[in-house]
């Protein structure tokens, strides 16, 4: 059976590059901050680091369904199984600091501070 490739997002992967804020190395202004925003010194409001918070969660959502469905596809002894299996895991241990990094947002935007478990 064959596959098709997993292709993961452009900004991946992301880095906590202060409390609370998810960049990429290489960009010189944090995805919350728009282009045309660059000059802005305060575009890292909690509505941009939730709304980025939010998309990375979606698309690492989107991508750990991708390498699963992969997965389905191939046969038990396949090769590219356990790669895809440890691609799925480091997916799943990014998108469990985003959506814990994306509730600690949502206490601090509502006035709750950090949620302690």
């Amino acid at each position: 059976m064959s596959a098709t490739p997993v292709s993961y997002p452009a900004w991946s992967p992301l880095i906590l590059d202060g409390p609370g804020r998810l960049s990429r190395p290489s960009d010189p202004v944090a995805p919350a901050c728009h282009a045309q925003d660059a000059d802005r010194h305060d575009c890292h409001g909690p509505e941009d680091d939730l709304r980025t918070t939010a998309e990375a969660v979606i698309a690492d959502a989107g991508l750990l369904q991708a390498i699963e469905q992969e997965k389905l596809a191939l046969d038990a002894d396949d090769p590219r199984l356990p790669v895809l299996s440890k691609e799925a895991m480091d997916t799943a241990v990014r998108l469990h600091v985003e959506v814990s990094m994306e509730r600690e947002l949502a206490a601090e935007a509502s006035g709750r501070g950090p949620s302690v478990d």
